[in-house]
């Protein structure tokens, strides 16, 4: 009977062989052709036909195997459409040279597959790939090379759940959330997820994120007894936090995103105080002195540092008499209510600083049913927190906060931390940076 093979010419990597090959059965070809690297293909023809066109990828898969083989070397059939009406090829023998096409079996290539192929033992093949080298004693730069080239060639991918039992690693970072029963998350946690998830991608690490309740306790408490993490992102610090010491006391690596309550923890986060400090200043420049100063809760380490910043420029502007200070209502209504309600006060402020988007649209919104205009009556300064912001009318000057770039750092911070590099138990901020849109003008004289 005659023979048929399948010489071919490789447009992809080996685990695409079949499906990837350009390749044509022609009649008197020798019997057995070598595809590179390591494949042998001897076809029985049945019944006699001139060209047999491996083209389509569907055609291709069929004549991989009928069940499922563990090995090369069993027996299948390919139908196939040609010119000529149905015809059917049977595979008789595949000659591997006793290396395994793992992803033609349907499955991943393993590294007992690479160390058959290379000719070492699998521990060599995973110190190479790991990155393990033993100095004198691994195999020798050219094995090395050999190695990799096989690994890329069957499309080798690491088993990350193995090689995390293997190190005590999981590759995640816990981000713990609060959500209520509206589900929605503040504006600013888009940036600060966004930011987290790209950046310790980069890292090889995956952001995991953690429903909560207030006593966050039980949560860290679950995660450290689990192994679900390698570490924890703090936010949302309070002056008096208690989650520092608990994940030390549980033995969980953590950084701070945000302000640290106390010295010696590792946390990036910007600095708030000069947030406060510089809204002032920059509103006492334009000539103001009558200003809402409007801040987080003090009970955050955000709305402490915020605070202590106002405070100083005050003092250092002679204006501890004229400014208004705000931290207890928040919501948008309530800022929204808290306008309306100076504005229809004598002595009314001619600039106002919203701690955050919310709290801003509460302003804007009473000052636009006032008819009172934005900036020719009345600066309004807040936080660009959210990107969206620049899409408010009118645009607003904001004191950019950076939180997709404090996250980031912080994500950069954690992946050396979890690689092992030295990492400085210290605080880490960013400088705020003004950015005038508009909404901010001179006072009106009176």
């Amino acid at each position: 009977m005659d023979e048929w093979c399948a010489p071919s010419r490789p447009s992809g990597s080996l685990p695409q062989a079949v499906g990837a090959f350009d390749a044509k059965l022609y009649h008197g070809s020798p019997k057995s052709v070598k595809i590179p690297p390591t494949l042998f293909f001897r076809l029985r023809k049945t019944p006699p036909f001139s060209l047999f066109p491996l083209t389509d990828p569907a055609d291709a898969a069929k004549i991989r195997y009928r069940g499922s083989p563990t090995r090369l070397g069993k027996t299948g059939q390919a139908a196939r459409t040609t010119g000529g009406g149905n015809e059917t090829c049977t595979v008789s023998e595949v000659d591997t040279g006793g290396v395994e096409a793992p992803n033609l079996l349907g499955r991943a290539a393993r590294l007992e597959d690479i160390a058959r192929q290379v000719g070492v033992s699998r521990s060599e093949v995973s110190r190479v790939l790991n990155g393990r080298i033993r100095e004198g004693r691994s195999i020798g730069r050219a094995k090395q090379e050999m190695i990799w080239q096989v690994a890329r060639e069957l499309n080798y991918q690491p088993n990350r759940a193995a090689q995390s039992l293997a190190r005590g690693k999981t590759d995640a970072v816990a981000l713990l959330l609060k959500l209520d029963s509206r589900r929605e998350l503040y504006p600013h946690y888009h940036e600060i997820v966004g930011a987290l998830t790209y950046t310790l991608n980069e890292w090889g690490l995956n952001l995991m994120l953690v429903q909560t309740d207030d006593d966050q306790t039980p949560t860290l408490e679950r995660l450290a007894r689990a192994h679900t993490c390698d570490a924890v992102i703090l936010t949302d610090m309070q002056v008096d936090d208690y989650r520092p010491d608990l994940l030390e006391r549980l033995g969980l690596p953590f950084l701070i995103r945000g302000s640290a309550p106390r010295p010696r923890l590792t946390a990036v986060g910007m600095d708030n105080a000069a947030v406060g400090y510089r809204a002032v200043e920059f509103l006492k420049r334009l000539g103001h002195r009558r200003i809402l100063f409007h801040n987080i809760g003090r009970s955050f380490m955000s709305g402490q540092r915020r605070y202590e910043g106002f405070q100083k420029a005050a003092r250092e502007f002679g204006l501890t008499d004229s400014v208004l200070y705000e931290d207890v209502l928040y919501k948008e209504e309530e800022m929204y209510a808290l306008t309306r309600r100076l504005f229809s006060e004598p002595d009314p402020p001619t600039a106002i600083f919203a701690a955050d988007e919310f709290a801003a649209f509460g302003v804007l919104r009473a000052l636009a049913d006032l008819g009172v205009p934005v900036p020719d009556r009345v600066s309004v300064l807040t936080c660009l927190n959210a990107r969206f912001m620049r899409r408010i009318h009118p645009t607003l000057s904001v004191i950019n906060v950076r939180q997709d770039e404090v996250a980031a750092e912080a994500g950069r911070t954690l992946g050396r931390m979890l690689r092992g590099e030295p990492v400085e138990a210290q605080q880490t901020f960013l400088a705020p940076i003004l950015e005038e849109h508009g909404s901010c003008a001179p006072p009106p004289r009176r």
